[in-house]
């Protein structure tokens, strides 16, 4: 829906479904980072469309380059992982509907070398910065198949990709659909450090504070979608806007 209306798929995000989702996730994140674990606010999602249907870049494409979403030194220290990215596909995932690639760190020829670590080299996740990943042939891993729900998740320095839509057989399960979010751990200190989200702050937030930070967290994208309008359109001036009331106070697990 949000897509046939011009809406990047994000705005989801201004709905309580996505946040029930993102907070039933942060006992997880706490597991594996600590009590007290945050979000960060670069949180999206994804909705692809076949390839013959759509030329070039939109918005809530994958991004289809080997990547790093951090550095190395961003994503781990003498205390252990620093931020975990997390990846939940909302359809079934297969090899062909847009499954995530991932490269295993003993493939990964500059997977936390102390060098790397002290340059902070290694990321891609801004234009300009970095080196390009090296991916040997046949080294990914295809995260696939994967029924929706399926909680997926590593290393912030990871080597990883999204695959397009090449399905053409109009299966059930469609184009993929997807959340992508990043936990940091709570004494976790970033070359880059952006304002972080508390489970309290989550599940408190208005519906005016979540279309803030859907519209903050569309820039964090904006050089993967060189010439998009990242914009959120005006939501509909209605009485009663059928589903964009406000939300009301979330349980946190």
């Amino acid at each position: 829906a949000l897509k046939s209306s011009g809406r990047p798929p994000a705005l989801c995000y201004a709905f309580d479904p996505a946040w029930e989702l993102v907070l039933r996730l942060w006992p997880f994140a706490e597991q594996v980072l600590g009590p007290g674990c945050v979000l960060e606010p670069s949180f999206t999602a994804f909705q692809l469309e076949q390839a013959q249907a759509r030329d070039g870049l939109y918005v809530g494409q994958n991004f289809g380059q080997p990547h790093r979403d951090y550095s190395f030194a961003d994503s781990v220290d003498d205390a252990g992982l620093k931020v975990l990215s997390i990846w939940v596909p909302l359809t079934d995932v297969t090899a062909t509907n847009g499954s995530m690639r991932a490269l295993p760190c003993g493939l990964d020829s500059r997977a936390l070398t102390t060098a790397a670590v002290q340059a902070g080299s290694g990321s891609d996740a801004k234009q300009g910065k970095g080196q390009a990943p090296v991916v040997p042939p046949r080294g990914a891993v295809a995260l696939a198949p994967a029924p929706a729900g399926t909680v997926m998740c590593w290393a912030g320095s990871t080597v990883h990709w999204g695959t397009s839509c090449t399905d053409t057989t109009g299966a059930a399960h469609g184009a993929r659909g997807s959340l992508a979010l990043v936990f940091r751990r709570r004494d976790a200190k970033l070359a880059q450090p952006e304002p972080s989200l508390s489970r309290a702050d989550v599940a408190s937030a208005s519906l005016e504070q979540r279309l803030a930070l859907v519209q903050s967290a569309l820039t964090f994208f904006s050089h993967w979608y060189p010439g998009s309008n990242l914009r959120l359109p005006p939501p509909p001036v209605t009485a009663n806007p059928v589903g964009v009331g406000e939300p009301r106070p979330l349980a946190s697990p």
